[in-house]
């Protein structure tokens, strides 16, 4: 769908060339070894400030507890062990393979718009249009209709769209979606905020989709590494301080790739009709189901 902003995953210059960044560094590193600066000092004194640690036993996991001058509590293996495994993991089994119904790409691309539809209208930014599809309707014709409906409001570069038919829905050619436009402009000026649910469901969709053409492709295919790449600058912050606009572009953008992949793949078809192999197949017995 045509953007015209700038995604999040670009990248901006910093001022300055490198020999003046070059001579900061040289600088910085005189100064430091002047004022006793130095990592390993700095270090030294780190660990000279640091408490004892103490082999008490265990402490009660509710009700009072007096601590020890000295005395630091952490937290048992198996506790770590569950916070290590809450974190979002790109190996993650999506919610269909999960339940064993098997790959359904289109599913994951309507859930994906589903949740960047919510990430939009939840920012406070009013729609532009909504164009629903009409039941056995040409694809031509709904673009059409999309195009007209936007001119009022500077036509499609001016606006961030997203459209789908429902992932609960009847599917492709049926009248269960739509399309829908916010301007790209308001979308630019509005923030989200750490921990937005939105954007966290947003980022999961993304990443369950890509997990699926891997699924299909390989790991190890190119489309698939850049995308997770891609995803893993993103959700270290669950998008938190990135406009709205980017946001949207950025997902939108990075699943692109795959899809292509998969459609060059899905395009490649015997004289019998059957389809590549590699879509043909189970999931590659490397990867997790």
């Amino acid at each position: 769908m045509p953007q015209n902003n700038p995604t999040y995953l670009e990248s901006h210059p910093e001022a300055g060339d490198e020999g003046t960044a070059a001579r900061n560094v040289a600088a910085q590193g005189d100064e430091q070894i002047r004022s006793g600066s130095t990592p390993d000092v700095i270090l030294a004194r780190l660990k000279a400030s640091l408490p004892k640690m103490h082999d008490g036993g265990t402490v009660p996991a509710d009700g009072a507890y007096n601590l020890q001058a000295g005395e630091q509590v952490t937290a048992a293996p198996q506790t770590q062990q569950a916070d290590a495994t809450a974190q979002p993991d790109d190996s993650m089994p999506d919610d269909e393979s999960a339940r064993g119904e098997g790959i359904n790409l289109h599913r994951a691309f309507a859930k994906l718009q589903e949740a960047l539809t919510m990430l939009a209208d939840e920012s406070g930014v009013k729609r532009a249009i909504t164009v629903p599809f009409q039941h056995a309707g040409a694809t031509h014709d709904h673009i059409n209709e999309v195009a007209a409906a936007l001119k009022p409001h500077g036509g499609m570069l001016a606006n961030i769209l997203t459209s789908f038919h429902r992932s609960g829905g009847r599917g492709f050619g049926s009248g269960d979606g739509s399309s829908q436009a916010w301007p790209a402009e308001k979308l630019r000026q509005t923030i989200i905020v750490k921990d937005d649910p939105n954007a966290i469901k947003a980022i999961a969709a993304a990443r369950s989709l890509v997990n699926l053409v891997a699924k299909l492709v390989g790991d190890d295919d190119r489309s698939v590494t850049i995308a997770k790449s891609q995803l893993s600058i993103i959700g270290k912050q669950n998008g938190s301080g990135m406009h709205v606009a980017d946001l949207l572009t950025a997902l939108n953008s990075l699943v692109n790739l795959p899809l292509q992949t998969v459609a060059r793949l899905h395009s490649t078809a015997r004289s019998g009709g059957e389809h590549h192999a590699a879509l043909s197949a189970s999931p590659r017995p490397h990867q997790k189901a």
